[in-house]
């Protein structure tokens, strides 16, 4: 079996918050991917990791409920599997904090 990596640059976008009408920032990188593909993220920090489909990301950026695969991340790299074959998003989320971080996104295709 080979293993393509790509490394995509994230952008960075904002949200509404759930809680108040302030937005916040996020990084963000789309691909599309096949169940069982990785997405794969490198970062100076701790910080939140979310892989979720167009729908979802939606939902995020308008501050309403959303579902995700990925959680908060001590521990990096964080590996996450596409559950299905599909348009997948990655958001990458410090919560809030000014520090500037350094990370990266990419991708480990089967």
């Amino acid at each position: 079996m080979t293993t393509e990596t790509e490394t995509v640059p994230p952008k960075q976008m904002t949200a509404l918050s759930p809680t108040s009408n302030a937005r916040f920032s996020f990084m963000h990188a789309r691909d599309k991917l096949k169940a069982g593909d990785m997405a794969e993220v490198a970062c100076s920090h701790q910080c939140t990791i979310m892989l979720m489909d167009d729908e979802n990301l939606a939902q995020f950026i308008d501050g309403h409920k959303f579902h995700y695969y990925g959680g908060f991340y001590k521990k990096l790299p964080a590996q996450i599997p596409a559950p299905t074959t599909g348009d997948w998003n990655v958001v990458v989320h410090t919560g809030g904090s000014p520090a500037p971080f350094a990370y990266s996104v990419s991708f480990r295709k089967r």
